[in-house]
């Protein structure tokens, strides 16, 4: 238990779960953190913002393709898209999908 560890052992084996992308919610769990949302629980007539490459697009699915791909309206300038257009040159280091509430 952590009541029986060192304190410098504690605060050495935290730094080093920080480095691994892990946080320390409380006392009871640790556990890691999610980057966002996989293209399997996207769903039609949600809204949600994808950040790629430094860019920001909230929009909402309005179809899903037989072939994976999504049929998108941009929220802001509300022109339909396909999602794949959006990831089409790769997925950034900072590449995200997050839902709109």
């Amino acid at each position: 238990m952590l009541s029986e560890v060192c304190a410098h052992c504690t605060k050495a084996y935290f730094a080093i779960l920080k480095t691994r992308n892990y946080y320390w919610p409380g006392i009871v769990t640790l556990t890691k953190k999610m980057k966002g949302l996989s293209f399997d629980v996207l769903r039609t007539a949600k809204k949600y913002k994808l950040i790629n490459y430094g860019e920001r697009h909230d929009f909402v699915i309005e179809d899903i393709l037989a072939n994976g791909d999504f049929k998108v309206k941009d929220l802001h300038t509300l022109e339909r898209y396909h999602l794949k257009d959006l990831i089409r040159f790769g997925k950034g280091p900072d590449f995200e999908i997050r839902e709109l509430f």
